[in-house]
């Protein structure tokens, strides 16, 4: 008889199990559906982001990717792989027809041009700062931005291609992942030759070099 009972308890967690799984399928874990996708609403999706990228951009040239909501202000975190990367959606809109993304387009090309290391006719994005390291992504993204605009500057583009194309060995371009988990388009080496100081805590190769920490 205490057999039986336990057997019915069974039952019974079971089917409560099944109910519970069964209602997180259909109301919290529902599939994702992006619905028909028309002309119309693609278009509707690119006017908007133009709209956007207008409405957030500073006179700079600049967007505001981190803000304080509760304290009203921009938290000044800027990332210039996704500065260049919004160029190249914009400019890709300008070449489809969409003229409205002209203007922030170009300001912010103008902002990346303040932003420019130029040595032995290469030229790569960075930042304003000894300790912002040269992005190599943003650098790659700018470049194809470039491409999409009419006419394009190739003297611009052939010093970007330089850069990206004179990496000696045994530096590399590849992924690398960040202290944040994140990973990135960065400047990599060989293990095999990474027989030098760490010198990662300073950042960037330019900060460790105004150390002193490398030559």
């Amino acid at each position: 008889m205490r057999g039986v009972k336990y057997e019915r308890r069974l039952r019974r967690g079971f089917v409560a199990w099944l109910v519970a799984a069964a209602g997180i399928r259909v109301f919290a874990a529902q599939p994702e559906n992006c619905g028909n996708v028309t002309d119309a609403s693609v278009r509707h999706a690119i006017d908007e982001t133009i709209a956007w990228a207008t409405r957030t951009q500073g006179e700079d040239g600049r967007w505001i990717y981190r803000y304080d909501a509760a304290h009203d202000r921009d938290l000044g975190i800027y990332e210039m792989v996704r500065h260049a990367g919004l160029i190249v959606t914009l400019n890709q809109a300008a070449a489809a027809g969409f003229e409205r993304a002209r203007v922030p387009a170009q300001r912010a090309d103008a902002y990346a041009r303040t932003q420019l290391v130029e040595r032995d006719g290469w030229t790569a994005l960075a930042g304003d700062s000894p300790s912002t390291p040269i992005d190599v992504g943003a650098s790659a993204l700018w470049l194809a931005a470039l491409s999409f605009e009419s006419p394009p500057d190739l003297d611009t583009m052939r010093a970007l291609g330089r850069f990206l194309a004179v990496l000696p060995a045994p530096m590399q371009l590849g992924k690398v992942e960040f202290d944040d988990g994140t990973w990135r388009t960065a400047f990599g080496c060989d293990a095999a030759a990474a027989t030098g100081p760490d010198i990662s805590s300073y950042g960037s190769w330019p900060a460790a070099i105004a150390a002193g920490a490398v030559s």
